[in-house]
C-alpha cells in the first residue's frame, strides 16, 4: 500500500517510470505504459469528482500529463489539451509495434494499439528524434485516419496526439 494511500485513505497520484531508452520499441511501450497510468488515475479522479457533485480536476490532471510527458519529450514541444477516458488509448497490452523508418534526423516508428471491443487496430507514428546520450526523445506521436476521404481536399488525415 502507498504511503499516500495510507495517510490519505486514496491512491495517490501514480509513479512513473519514465523512458525506457534501450530502443525504440521499449520507448514506445514504457511511453504507453505511463500514458496508462496517468489516463487510469485520472479518470478515476473524474468518477470520484462525478460521484461527489464536484468538477472534473482537469488542472490537477493536465499537470500530472505534464509531469508523466516531461522525461519523454523535447523542451519545446507544445502540449495540446488533455483528453482521458475509461480505456487508455496506449494501453501497452494492445500495443504491437510496425516498421522503423529513417527520415533526416528523425525516426518513425509505426504502433499499432488494438481497439477494446473489436478485432480493428487504431494505427500511429512516433517521430523520435536520437539524443546526446544515445537514446531518444519524443518529438509527437501522430494518428492515422482510416479514412482519409472524409477530409477536405488539402486537410491531413494524420493527426498529433501530444
Amino acid at each position: 500500500m502507498s504511503l499516500w494511500k495510507k495517510f490519505f485513505g486514496k491512491p495517490g497520484p501514480p509513479d512513473f517510470l519514465g523512458p525506457d531508452q534501450s530502443t525504440p520499441d521499449a520507448f514506445i511501450r514504457s511511453y504507453c505504459n505511463d500514458y496508462t497510468l496517468w489516463n487510469d488515475y485520472c479518470n478515476h479522479l473524474a468518477d470520484d469528482a462525478k460521484k461527489s457533485g464536484a468538477k472534473t480536476p482537469f488542472s490537477e490532471c493536465s499537470q500530472l500529463y505534464a509531469k508523466f510527458l516531461s522525461p519523454f519529450i523535447a523542451d519545446d514541444l507544445k502540449l495540446q489539451l488533455v483528453a482521458f477516458g475509461s480505456e487508455s488509448s496506449f494501453d501497452p497490452s494492445r500495443l504491437s509495434m510496425g516498421n522503423a523508418l529513417n527520415e533526416g534526423d528523425l525516426l518513425k516508428q509505426t504502433f499499432f494499439i488494438t481497439l477494446p471491443h473489436t478485432s480493428g487496430k487504431d494505427e500511429y507514428y512516433a517521430e523520435l528524434k536520437p539524443n546526446l546520450s544515445g537514446g531518444f526523445e519524443l518529438r509527437q506521436i501522430y494518428y492515422i485516419d482510416p479514412f482519409p476521404e472524409d477530409y477536405a481536399d488539402g486537410k491531413d488525415s494524420i493527426l498529433p496526439c501530444l
